[in-house]
Protein backbone atom coordinates (compact mmCIF):
# COMPACT_ATOMS: atom_id res chain seq x y z
CA UNK A 1 0.00 0.00 0.00
CA UNK A 2 2.71 2.20 0.94
CA UNK A 3 4.78 2.00 -3.24
CA UNK A 4 1.15 2.73 -4.65
CA UNK A 5 0.29 6.01 -2.38
CA UNK A 6 3.88 7.21 -2.61
CA UNK A 7 3.99 6.61 -6.69
CA UNK A 8 5.24 3.25 -7.17
CA UNK A 9 3.22 0.49 -8.84
CA UNK A 10 2.40 -3.27 -7.81
CA UNK A 11 1.60 -5.96 -9.86
CA UNK A 12 -0.92 -8.75 -8.24
CA UNK A 13 0.08 -12.38 -9.29
CA UNK A 14 3.86 -11.31 -10.67
CA UNK A 15 6.72 -13.37 -10.70
CA UNK A 16 7.44 -16.56 -8.36
CA UNK A 17 5.29 -16.55 -5.43
CA UNK A 18 6.88 -17.28 -2.34
CA UNK A 19 5.29 -19.84 0.85
CA UNK A 20 6.76 -20.15 3.93
CA UNK A 21 9.75 -19.29 5.62
CA UNK A 22 11.88 -17.35 3.31
CA UNK A 23 15.34 -15.71 2.93
CA UNK A 24 15.35 -11.96 2.70
CA UNK A 25 18.82 -10.06 2.07
CA UNK A 26 19.50 -6.41 3.35
CA UNK A 27 20.67 -4.18 0.29
CA UNK A 28 23.98 -1.95 0.90
CA UNK A 29 21.52 0.53 1.07
CA UNK A 30 20.22 -0.77 4.50
CA UNK A 31 23.53 0.36 6.09
CA UNK A 32 22.52 2.98 8.92
CA UNK A 33 18.76 2.65 8.39
CA UNK A 34 17.03 3.33 11.72
CA UNK A 35 14.50 -0.35 11.35
CA UNK A 36 16.84 -2.50 10.22
CA UNK A 37 19.82 -1.36 12.45
CA UNK A 38 21.48 -4.40 14.18
CA UNK A 39 19.51 -7.45 11.79
CA UNK A 40 21.21 -9.29 10.07
CA UNK A 41 22.55 -9.04 6.50
CA UNK A 42 20.38 -12.51 5.90
CA UNK A 43 17.31 -13.29 7.86
CA UNK A 44 14.04 -15.71 7.46
CA UNK A 45 10.38 -14.37 7.74
CA UNK A 46 7.77 -15.77 6.90
CA UNK A 47 6.06 -15.07 3.22
CA UNK A 48 3.07 -15.60 1.65
CA UNK A 49 2.59 -13.26 -1.70
CA UNK A 50 2.13 -13.40 -5.05
CA UNK A 51 2.11 -9.54 -5.59
CA UNK A 52 5.20 -7.81 -5.71
CA UNK A 53 6.34 -4.16 -6.39
CA UNK A 54 7.19 -3.70 -9.54
CA UNK A 55 8.64 -0.26 -9.39
CA UNK A 56 9.45 1.47 -6.42
CA UNK A 57 7.82 4.95 -5.28
CA UNK A 58 10.94 8.03 -6.33
CA UNK A 59 13.24 8.88 -4.06
CA UNK A 60 12.66 5.57 -2.29
CA UNK A 61 15.66 3.80 -0.72
CA UNK A 62 15.52 -0.15 -1.89
CA UNK A 63 16.49 -1.61 1.76
CA UNK A 64 16.14 -5.66 0.89
CA UNK A 65 15.48 -8.51 -1.75
CA UNK A 66 15.00 -11.81 -2.27
CA UNK A 67 15.59 -14.38 -4.41
CA UNK A 68 12.15 -14.73 -5.86
CA UNK A 69 11.34 -11.19 -4.43
CA UNK A 70 13.68 -8.15 -5.36
CA UNK A 71 11.63 -5.59 -3.12
CA UNK A 72 11.49 -6.74 0.12
CA UNK A 73 11.55 -3.62 1.90
CA UNK A 74 11.95 -0.37 1.31
CA UNK A 75 11.75 3.64 3.05
CA UNK A 76 9.93 6.44 1.90
CA UNK A 77 11.69 9.40 3.88
CA UNK A 78 12.70 9.18 7.38
CA UNK A 79 10.01 7.29 9.20
CA UNK A 80 8.09 5.54 6.63
CA UNK A 81 8.65 1.52 5.94
CA UNK A 82 7.25 -0.80 3.60
CA UNK A 83 8.07 -4.80 3.85
CA UNK A 84 6.69 -7.66 1.78
CA UNK A 85 7.38 -10.07 4.12
CA UNK A 86 6.10 -10.92 7.78
CA UNK A 87 7.56 -10.45 10.77
CA UNK A 88 4.26 -10.37 12.94
CA UNK A 89 4.10 -13.90 11.83
CA UNK A 90 5.35 -17.28 13.60
CA UNK A 91 5.41 -20.26 11.97
CA UNK A 92 2.36 -21.34 13.06
CA UNK A 93 0.44 -19.02 10.80
CA UNK A 94 1.17 -21.72 8.39
CA UNK A 95 -0.94 -24.05 10.59
CA UNK A 96 -4.28 -22.38 8.94
CA UNK A 97 -2.66 -22.89 5.00
CA UNK A 98 -5.02 -24.85 2.50
CA UNK A 99 -2.96 -28.29 2.23
CA UNK A 100 -4.57 -29.56 -0.80
CA UNK A 101 -4.41 -25.42 -2.77
CA UNK A 102 -0.39 -25.77 -1.97
CA UNK A 103 -0.44 -29.31 -3.53
CA UNK A 104 -1.75 -28.07 -6.33
CA UNK A 105 0.38 -25.67 -6.48
CA UNK A 106 3.49 -28.53 -5.79
CA UNK A 107 3.79 -27.33 -1.88
CA UNK A 108 4.62 -29.86 0.28
CA UNK A 109 2.73 -27.96 3.29
CA UNK A 110 4.37 -30.14 6.20
CA UNK A 111 7.47 -29.63 4.43
CA UNK A 112 7.16 -25.59 4.61
CA UNK A 113 5.58 -26.17 8.57
CA UNK A 114 8.71 -27.84 9.12
CA UNK A 115 11.46 -25.48 7.90
CA UNK A 116 9.31 -22.59 9.34
CA UNK A 117 9.39 -24.05 12.73
CA UNK A 118 13.35 -24.76 12.21
CA UNK A 119 13.68 -20.84 11.56
CA UNK A 120 11.83 -19.80 14.22
CA UNK A 121 13.99 -18.96 16.70
CA UNK A 122 16.05 -16.56 14.57
CA UNK A 123 12.73 -15.27 12.77
CA UNK A 124 11.54 -14.56 16.16
CA UNK A 125 15.17 -12.34 17.01
CA UNK A 126 14.33 -10.25 13.86
CA UNK A 127 11.15 -9.70 14.40
CA UNK A 128 11.92 -8.36 18.04
CA UNK A 129 14.84 -6.41 16.37
CA UNK A 130 12.54 -4.89 14.27
CA UNK A 131 9.80 -3.63 16.76
CA UNK A 132 12.04 -2.27 19.09
CA UNK A 133 14.16 -0.64 16.38
CA UNK A 134 10.61 0.75 15.06
CA UNK A 135 9.36 1.83 18.86
CA UNK A 136 12.85 3.93 19.29
CA UNK A 137 11.98 5.68 16.01
CA UNK A 138 8.56 6.08 16.84
CA UNK A 139 9.79 7.33 20.85
CA UNK A 140 12.25 10.14 18.92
Amino acid sequence: MLALAEGGAVEGSYGRPERGSCTVELRGEAAGDRLLAGVERRFRAIQNHRDQITRLPPGSAHLARSEACPVQAFRVGECAWGVQFHPEAGADRLDGWDEAALAEKGLDLAALRAEARAAEPAATHTARRLVGNFAAVVRT
